[in-house]
């Protein structure tokens, strides 16, 4: 009898209330060191990371890639039509063949600018890709429950003697 009691009380108990939510930015991190971050993260509930890959970075306006070049250049005609000029198909053979360039920028802001002017125009379907140039450091800003986000912060200052705590961009 004394069990059912203990376990109804369990159910009753109020639930914790939730943690206050942090950002915590850690900057000169590689690309490589993004990566595993990102993996050991895996899909953690609550804990969101972005990376701000900004020195020696661009940022590239695009469509992804289409299942075949017929339809890389019907996409690329509709946008021109939808008034984008220079518009291109990726050739090579790489993650990117048969996506349609829309245009390469050196800052974030000016390629969210671009994407506005694009999404004005109704042009859809339309992604920013931050590309980064071997040896370039990144910024990655953490935002979650505020001891998760402490413990991943430590994690990533550890793995670079040259990381430091850093400004969270707003988001």
């Amino acid at each position: 009898e004394n069990r059912n009691a203990d376990s109804a009380a369990s159910r009753n108990k109020p639930e914790p209330p939730p943690q206050p939510e942090r950002c915590i930015a850690v900057s000169g991190l590689t690309g490589e060191q993004v990566a595993a971050l990102k993996a050991k993260l895996g899909g953690e509930d609550g804990l969101r990371l972005r990376d701000r890959a900004v020195e020696g970075s661009s940022w590239w306006v695009n469509l992804p890639p289409l299942p075949d070049r017929e339809s890389a250049v019907r996409r690329a005609e509709e946008v021109r039509n939808q008034g984008v000029v220079g518009a291109f198909i990726i050739r090579e053979e790489s993650e990117h063949r048969n996506a349609v360039s829309l245009g390469l920028f050196k800052s974030e802001a000016a390629a969210q600018d671009f994407l506005r002017q694009l999404q004005k125009k109704g042009v859809t379907g339309a992604r920013i890709t931050a590309r980064s140039v071997p040896g370039s450091r990144h910024t990655v800003d953490l935002r979650g429950p505020a001891d998760r986000v402490g413990e991943v912060a430590e994690l990533a200052l550890a793995a670079n003697s040259a990381a430091r705590r850093d400004q969270c961009a707003r988001w």
